[in-house]
């Protein structure tokens, strides 16, 4: 299995899967539209339509638009990216 992937929103079957994996000591809720992993104090939840959110004790992020999400389930981290911005969420 690989410890890196970049996928975009619109690769939604794999991006829950992703998030599935990535959020091994949360809880990860997936509806049609969104999937939503829960750490306690710290969130993060992925649409769809481009919304990208997270949210921990200190900071919120959140963004609207084509974004690549790369993941490293080894370092845990979650890294949101586009022409102008990128944002990591680490795994609590």
């Amino acid at each position: 299995m690989e410890d890196t992937l970049a996928l975009s929103l619109g690769e939604w079957d794999r991006v829950v899967d992703a998030l599935d994996r990535f959020a091994r000591s949360g809880t990860v809720t997936a509806g049609a539209d969104a999937v939503r992993a829960d750490f306690g104090s710290a969130s993060l939840e992925l649409a769809r339509d481009g919304r990208v959110d997270a949210g921990m004790p200190l900071h919120e992020f959140s963004t609207t638009g084509e974004v690549t999400l790369h993941f490293d389930f080894e370092a845990g981290e979650l890294t949101v990216a586009d022409e102008g911005l990128r944002y990591t969420f680490r795994r609590p």
